[in-house]
């Protein structure tokens, strides 16, 4: 339990080693949270960085070494700011966090495994040996490296994995989603309502993480051995990074996007389309930086070229592996659409300066044209998978309950209320991202099937947090326009 206590301090020492409070959020605590999972991105990226280059394992281990030692000199830096007192407070909010994340999956035996958890773990115990050589090109690139790479360090404890790890991840993904929203009310549009409710952001932060945690699959979810909460924790971190304000941008910010979105295509087969999801509906915001999104999507672009290159390089396809033409077809896919992508908001800003709100209501009827296209023309996958839909949302065989569906309707109805458009860039970000994890069906070339072990039923855990603060951020800020005309 020590072990995996020092392992997750390291990772938020990792975190802490970006200088300056600046694209973080306010209380400390908050920023703290994002620092661990920035940390666990860093070490991710790094550690698959290095086998692929073929730098050994214990090197990269090292490195974090060495950055953890660097976040803790700036850790010890912020200190002299604050008093005493208030340096042992925080030290004590962040280990009463992890060493109850910890004291939930040892004490309680919280953790649960399936066949997808072994193949992961197998994955971290060849990291770890530096033979990650001996994995099939095909487990490679269903699990891929990145969230095994976290789960690595756990060999120097003698496990196969952190457990702590995951639900640790899925607490902080609600945490950080909602410290995102929560810092859009004081934006300009109802700036001078915030005052008529008492303390509003709190509401938002509180209600995202019981409302998430009210889902029993959710919590199912950050008890499994598998890459779902970290890949929604990276998700919440770049979300709020691309919603800060323009003064808070520093080159360190657009380091920390560009290792969150890397890590997020290192983590899972479909990384690149839910940083794209997250990102397209702000490229065309004047109030978001558009040069923040356009890093996430270089970023992730070049973390799926490097990744399936080097696949390509180690297959054989005699074997049922990719060939060179595949692999080069998967590596180069990402860039084109973000080339595209970033070419098509470009003119829509400069053409339709006027329509700039319009934005996220094209880029939502667009994909559900295109995803309503596939299902008709690919009926082998597309009633398959709609079917799934009915009975795992509609139906409840896939152990959501009706939430989803009820904070789908939230979201669906917020995106293209008039009384919202000041927040629609935001709030389409959600349904937007369902559709791109709707579209993988038709990718994987297989369609989803009924029950709670589904993968579309999983991969909605990635997207969960955001769903949940854009809900609850939604009813906050109608609350607030009410009691202001009220008050008129």
């Amino acid at each position: 339990m020590m072990t995996e206590l020092v392992l997750l301090n390291c990772l938020t020492l990792i975190g802490f080693s970006f200088p300056g409070p600046q694209p973080l959020v306010v209380p400390w605590f908050l920023g703290a949270m994002v620092r661990v999972i920035i940390g666990s991105a860093i070490t991710s990226v790094l550690i698959v960085t290095g086998l692929l280059i073929s730098v050994p394992y214990s090197v990269c281990v090292g490195i974090l070494g060495f950055l953890a030692v660097i976040g803790l000199s700036q850790y010890i830096l912020e200190c002299r700011e604050v008093t005493p007192s208030v340096v042992l407070q925080r030290v004590a909010m962040v280990m009463v966090t992890q060493a109850g994340c910890v004291l939930i999956t040892r004490w309680l035996n919280g953790t649960r495994s399936t066949a997808d958890s072994y193949e992961y773990a197998s994955l971290s115990g060849l990291i770890y040996s530096d033979k990650v050589e001996l994995a099939s090109t095909n487990l490679l690139e269903a699990r891929m490296l990145g969230y095994s790479a976290i789960n690595s360090l756990a060999g120097y404890g003698n496990e196969l994995y952190v457990t702590a790890f995951s639900p640790m991840m899925g607490l902080l993904a609600l945490i950080v989603a909602a410290a995102a929203f929560a810092h859009l009310l004081g934006f300009g549009v109802v700036v001078d309502a915030v005052s008529t409710l008492v303390k509003p952001k709190r509401i938002v932060l509180f209600g995202t993480v019981a409302l998430g945690l009210s889902s029993g699959f959710y919590v199912w979810a950050s008890m499994y051995v598998n890459s779902h909460t970290y890949v929604a924790a990276l998700i919440s971190a770049v979300f709020y990074l691309l919603v800060l304000e323009e003064r808070t941008r520093t080159p360190m910010t657009l380091v920390a996007l560009l290792v969150l979105a890397a890590a997020i295509s290192l983590t899972r087969p479909e990384g690149y389309l839910l940083v794209l999801g997250v990102v397209i509906c702000l490229l065309v915001s004047n109030i978001y930086s558009r040069e923040r999104a356009t890093v996430a999507l270089f970023s992730s672009s070049l973390a799926m070229f490097v990744w399936w290159m080097s696949l390509g390089t180690r297959s054989d396809p005699a074997v049922g592996g990719l060939s060179n033409s595949g692999a080069l077809g998967y590596a180069l896919t990402p860039a084109v659409m973000s080339a595209l992508v970033i070419a098509v908001s470009y003119f829509y800003r400069t053409c339709y300066p006027r329509l700039y709100d319009k934005w996220p209501l094209i880029i939502l009827g667009a994909g559900l044209l295109i995803l309503a296209s596939l299902i008709v023309f690919r009926p082998e996958i597309g009633r398959p998978t709609v079917a799934s839909w009915f009975h795992n949302y509609l139906i409840g065989e896939g152990l959501w309950g009706k939430i989803v569906v009820v904070i789908l309707s939230v979201n669906i109805f917020t995106c293209v209320a008039e009384s919202l458009r000041g927040y629609r860039h935001v709030l389409a970000v959600a349904p937007t991202l369902l559709i791109m994890n709707g579209g993988t069906a038709f990718i994987r070339d297989g369609g989803f099937r009924v029950g709670p072990g589904d993968s579309f039923n999983r991969m909605l855990v990635h997207i969960f947090p955001l769903m949940c603060a854009s809900a609850v951020f939604s009813v906050v800020v109608l609350c607030l326009r009410i009691d202001r005309v009220g008050r008129q």
